[in-house]
């Protein structure tokens, strides 16, 4: 018998209730390694599969796979302090149980279950507490992670929250849109990696996003990127900064252009700028206007801000490691205590992405331990700008000497 599940009490709850009936599960906390342990196993192996276990698109094809192959049965453990959403879709298997608190109840539903896999669902009347499909409760239950898992991936931005799924979703239903998008946020945020999002889900990154600096956007550039992309037949997305970032020049030329594309019937090229709420003080003179008639026309999408994404953080937190550690594994830091992401999470009404982003580039760089803690986040924080340089100097001078000599 092999068990899928990351949550240590289902793990413990299980292997006593499994062991009393005579079972001995082996347990897998991810797809990958089950997968490896399965190699070999006849069509009489049977698998119990956690459904709040957080899995990615690709993974749940895999489950899909096995259904072919292996007895599975889906569980999910009846928690009353547990607030979280069912990940994998309850229908995704034939049989579907919610294991209760109640010991002995446990017990004997998961005996049913059992029973019930071995007879290769000739049964037509399941036990009680076992469901076939229409399983109504629990697809219900489901109906979040179902979209989650099955109608959209990420590839840049990370979609662990609410909020930025929602976001996710958005930019889904934009990138199949025409003319001009303006991100608008409330702080600042990743600008950059959200056009590149879109241009993912748009045109599944067979042509790259265009970066186009302020000084470089003329409508002579812009109108030959449309008839390549209308050649080739693949929209082409262009990320032109932000709207504070804009000299007239550059804002006149990007207002040309947006009017060009709205007379277009057919336009494969798309632009995309952002803007920070609260800024527009810091617009350069003449750039005003233009950005008034870019913003009437212009599509807004809304971007929600770091405190609206708590379920982000840890995994932000991760990939910053990783990715540092790829290009410069000396690194003293091995890894991110859950502590430090407990705390970043906690403070994040005071950070924006760049910022939390930034502390922890620096604190991973300046710390000396294997352990990232939270006495290093507060001692390699931001309180003002002259310490973040200082800071980001003493980071590039230590452990980045490539990019402290550009």
């Amino acid at each position: 018998m092999h068990l899928l599940t990351s949550d240590r009490l289902t793990k413990s709850q299980l292997l006593l209730l499994l062991r009393e009936l005579g079972y001995a599960p082996r347990f897998h906390s991810s797809v990958s390694e089950m997968e490896d342990a399965l190699e070999g196993s006849d069509s009489n192996t049977l698998i119990l599969i956690d459904l709040s276990t957080q899995i990615s698109t690709s993974e749940l094809d895999t489950l899909v796979k096995y259904k072919k192959q292996y007895r599975i049965i889906g569980f999910e453990r009846l928690d009353t302090n547990s607030t979280s959403n069912l990940l994998i879709p309850a229908h995704t298997f034939e049989t579907a149980i919610i294991i209760p608190s109640n010991g002995e109840r446990a017990k004997l539903r998961l005996k049913n279950a059992l029973k019930l896999g071995g007879q290769k669902q000739k049964s037509t009347r399941a036990p009680f507490g076992v469901r076939h499909r229409p399983m109504s409760t629990l697809s219900k239950l489901a109906k979040t992670a179902l979209d989650k898992t099955e109608a959209i991936s990420s590839r840049y931005i990370i979609t662990e929250s609410p909020a930025s799924y929602t976001l996710l979703k958005t930019l889904k239903a934009a990138s199949t849109q025409e003319g001009a998008f303006i991100l608008e946020a409330k702080e600042e945020v990743e600008f950059e990696l959200i056009a590149r999002e879109f241009n993912y889900l748009s045109n599944s990154d067979k042509a790259a996003l265009f970066i186009i600096q302020p000084e470089n956007l003329r409508i002579d550039s812009l109108e030959k990127l449309e008839r390549a992309a209308t050649r080739d037949g693949i929209p082409i997305n262009c990320y032109v900064g932000r709207t504070d970032e804009l000299d007239e020049v550059a804002a006149s030329e990007l207002e040309l252009f947006c009017n060009y594309l709205s007379n277009l019937r057919n336009p494969h090229a798309r632009l995309i700028v952002g803007h920070e709420i609260g800024t527009e003080d810091l617009y350069r003179e003449g750039v005003a206007t233009h950005m008034s008639s870019l913003f009437s026309k212009a599509k807004r999408i809304q971007i929600p801000s770091l405190r609206d994404r708590p379920s982000d953080i840890p995994t932000i937190c991760q990939l910053t490691l990783s990715h540092l550690r790829s290009a410069h594994p000396f690194l003293f830091v091995h890894r991110v205590s859950q502590e430090a992401e407990t705390y970043l999470s906690e403070q994040r009404n005071h950070y924006s992405y760049t910022k939390l982003v930034r502390i922890l580039r620096n604190a991973i760089a300046l710390s000396k331990r294997e352990t990232l803690s939270v006495e290093d986040i507060k001692n390699y924080g931001e309180s003002d700008m002259t310490t973040q340089h200082l800071l980001e100097t003493m980071a590039d001078e230590s452990y980045f000497p490539q990019s402290a000599n550009f």
